[in-house]
């Protein structure tokens, strides 16, 4: 009865240590994900360039009549220069 017990017990911690295990192993890969910083530049340079992006186009927005006006004066004009 002894050595029953024993062995359920053995395998009960060994179970434990096992399952211990892989979770610190899946929390170092979770930690070494986290802790690149390889990516971080170019997701940098990605959020300038698209706030870049989103200023131009609320700005073509904003002048967008008195822009072509602007256009259609200077296409007039270099047509005129032309002839």
């Amino acid at each position: 009865m002894i050595n029953r017990f024993k062995l359920r017990q053995d395998f009960g911690n060994s179970d434990r240590t096992l399952w211990g295990d892989q979770m610190r192993k899946a929390m170092k890969r979770i930690k070494k994900i986290f802790e690149r910083e390889q990516g971080q530049g170019m997701i940098e340079y990605a959020l300038i360039i698209s706030l870049i992006a989103i200023v131009v186009i609320a700005a073509v927005i904003f002048f967008g009549n008195s822009l072509t006006g602007i256009f259609n004066n200077t296409a007039h004009s270099l047509s005129d220069a032309a002839n």
